[in-house]
């Protein structure tokens, strides 16, 4: 599997907390659902076994429905979610992670 994943630390100017972000590029021979599950469990570095079942946060069938049409082009589809304290968003080409603030 290539990781095609950036991370961007930035340090919020009206709290001394600091935000993390990851972007994992989708792969072309898997589910979002699969992508969300892998992009998750390396921004928390938690393997994905370990991670709450997928499906009890979201309706995993609609997420896979969602974007089964690729084409950023024709899909311009995006989906946003808190799982596993983090904030999830998915679109045709990407899932980003970002940690919720606590």
């Amino acid at each position: 599997m290539t990781d095609d994943s950036t991370t961007d630390d930035d340090q919020n100017a009206s709290s001394t907390s600091t935000t993390a972000q990851v972007t994992h590029r989708r792969s072309a021979d898997t589910r979002p659902t699969v992508d969300v599950v892998r992009a998750v469990a390396a921004f928390t570095d938690t393997t994905v076994l370990d991670l709450e079942p997928l499906g009890d946060v979201i309706d995993t069938e609609a997420l896979n429905d969602l974007f089964a049409e690729r084409d950023a082009e024709t899909n311009a589809a995006e989906m946003t979610f808190e799982y596993e304290r983090c904030t999830v968003t998915v679109t045709p080409d990407a899932v980003e992670v970002t940690r919720l603030e606590e």
